[in-house]
């Protein structure tokens, strides 16, 4: 069985980096999300999980990493999760707090810029 999981990084108009993350998010595709997390140098990304329909907790430990870093430069890590089930996961585990959960990004109207970085990042299982 193969789960692929791909991720687009954008910037919309002026604002912070945003990772669109497709595809479900578990112990064979959580490394290159966190990959790509890590290298965010500056201002956290947004992580927009509305084309994720999974997340396990190796998924959930790659958005705590980003969140530490995010919290260690004085930022809160804006999570975008839409899908009742995915967020149910960061509220049982009480994870919830540690993040800034929204079910619409504020850029919802504004046109995103070119792509900053990889398209996909493909994880086979």
């Amino acid at each position: 069985m193969t789960t692929d999981l791909s991720f687009r990084i954008a910037r919309v108009d002026e604002g912070a980096p945003v990772v669109r993350v497709h595809g479900e998010l578990d112990a064979f595709t959580s490394p290159a999300l966190e990959e790509a997390l890590r290298s965010f140098t500056g201002s956290p990304p947004l992580v927009d999980l509305r084309g994720c329909p999974f997340v396990d907790s190796h998924g959930l430990t790659a958005l705590v990493g980003a969140a530490r870093r995010a919290r260690r430069r004085g930022a809160t890590l804006v999570v975008v999760c839409d899908d009742p089930a995915v967020r149910r996961v960061f509220e049982v585990t009480g994870l919830a707090g540690l993040f800034d959960l929204v079910a619409v990004p504020a850029f919802a109207n504004a046109a995103v810029s070119a792509d900053l970085g990889p398209e996909e990042a493909p994880a086979a299982r």
